[in-house]
């Protein structure tokens, strides 16, 4: 397999490149089932790239040796004179990542690559060194292969027996060699043991369905996700995990508070999406009958919408403190980094909270304020000068927004230098006003 993924990157079969082919953007390499015909004729000199990526036959004779490569790793059979696809091969971040194709009409254990749910948890996840880590329903493996570049040992767990070859097959392909793979329903494969890191990209689906492994799981199986992590995680841990969950129309928030109850960790919950009962069917069945079937599981459930997010959680003695933020609509850039900080704060929160007023503040890396100017005639009210990062979680607030509210938010952070006020420092300070910004 590594001989395999050295001749695909000595073909140019890298991310850079092939967008370039292609001529596509976004978050990750994805090309357009409708626009397919067009990508193809792009790519009308690129086999590889019609074969594994557009999942196009192409002529053997286009492929030369390796054409007999692919075929004796059963990721392309022979039909005739054409070479036809068996599996998508997709560059993602330098791996290069075999999955399923025809997901949508696929058997119920398929599995699927790239997604806009994985990307998010990819870039939420912080990337700091860990001891060990851990990839809850790995699928096909890609976030225990992000995770094996800054920990010494991770494991990849899976209820799906074709989930675990496949991610198997793509640790072999990128020549990774510190993950192992354990068979089993969530925590079971790893009763006892507890991690520095944990993600999970859970069958998060809401909806009456029981037909995808990788997708239906809905608002109960996320429960028991966040629940067996934050029992799975080591003190300082963190959890990273995709969620679904209902929403009554009165606290969109209620049912994942319910899950943090007692679980002894700080969280972040971001709000990503928020769906009506339609939108959400349609979503996940794009046919109408099916639409109306999966709205009206969700009605019956005394639930007006769904929300998805993401579920972030650090362990620590006496934790509990959690911030509940809304990032609807918005596409969430690499912001590992940005998440750890919000999760020291909030253990700094939990314990300085009532001396906040006399702490010492100083803005995190890349903190910016932002202005309108008008130029000519006003006609609008000026708008008020904002705060955000050029870099991170895309929170922009009131430039006079209070110091919980920006912490909270990661957008400033304790200056340690001066965490506690020692009896000469409030002499010093005393009769001025307190100072919050280092």
């Amino acid at each position: 397999m590594g001989a395999l993924r050295r001749a695909l990157l000595a073909g140019g079969y890298d991310e850079e490149r092939l967008r370039e082919v292609l001529r596509l953007r976004g978050r990750f390499l994805a090309a357009s089932r409708i626009r397919r015909p067009l990508h193809v004729l792009r790519a009308r000199d690129e086999p590889l790239v019609r074969l594994l990526l557009l999942e196009t036959p192409v002529r053997i004779g286009e492929l030369g040796d390796l054409a007999g490569d692919l075929i004796a790793l059963e990721l392309a059979r022979a039909d005739g004179e054409h070479l036809v696809p068996l599996v998508t091969v997709t560059p993602y971040e330098g791996l290069l990542l075999i999955a399923d194709l025809d997901v949508d009409a696929g058997p119920s254990d398929v599995v699927p690559g790239l997604s806009h749910a994985g990307v998010t948890l990819a870039h939420l996840t912080p990337r700091d060194h860990v001891g060990t880590a851990l990839d809850l329903g790995t699928g096909f493996g890609m976030q225990a292969l992000l995770a094996a570049r800054h920990a010494d040992l991770v494991v990849a767990t899976d209820l799906n027996p074709r989930a675990l070859r496949i991610a198997e097959l793509n640790a072999e392909l990128n020549e990774i060699s510190n993950v192992t793979f354990r068979s089993g329903d969530l925590f079971a494969p790893v009763a006892g043991e507890r991690f520095d890191l944990i993600v999970s990209n859970p069958p998060f689906a809401v909806g009456p369905d029981e037909r995808f492994v990788y997708r239906d799981g809905g608002a109960p199986f996320c429960e028991r996700v966040v629940r067996g992590s934050a029992a799975a995680l080591a003190e300082g841990g963190i959890a990273v995990i995709a969620a679904g969950w209902l929403d009554d129309g009165i606290d969109p928030w209620a049912p994942v508070r319910a899950w943090l109850a007692g679980c002894g960790c700080d969280a972040l919950v971001l709000r990503l999406a928020e769906l009506d009962p339609l939108a959400n069917g349609w979503l996940y069945t794009g046919e109408g009958e099916a639409t109306e079937r999966w709205a009206d599981s969700i009605s019956a459930a005394g639930a007006v919408g769904v929300s998805y997010g993401n579920v972030i959680l650090r362990r620590r003695a006496g934790g509990g403190r959690t911030a509940m933020l809304d990032l609807l609509g918005k596409d969430v850039p690499k912001a590992g980094a940005h998440v750890a900080r919000i999760m020291r704060n909030l253990e700094w929160l939990a314990a300085n909270e009532e001396r906040l007023a006399e702490s010492r503040l100083r803005p995190a890396e890349g903190l910016e304020r932002r202005t309108v100017e008008q130029v000519g005639p006003a006609v609008d009210p000026p708008r008020p000068a904002r705060l955000a990062l050029r870099r991170g979680l895309p929170f922009v607030v009131p430039a006079d927004a209070s110091p919980v509210e920006l912490l909270e938010r990661g957008l400033v952070e304790p200056d340690d230098r001066i965490d506690t006020p020692t009896a000469e420092e409030d002499d010093r300070r005393a009769g001025s006003p307190p100072r919050r910004w280092g």
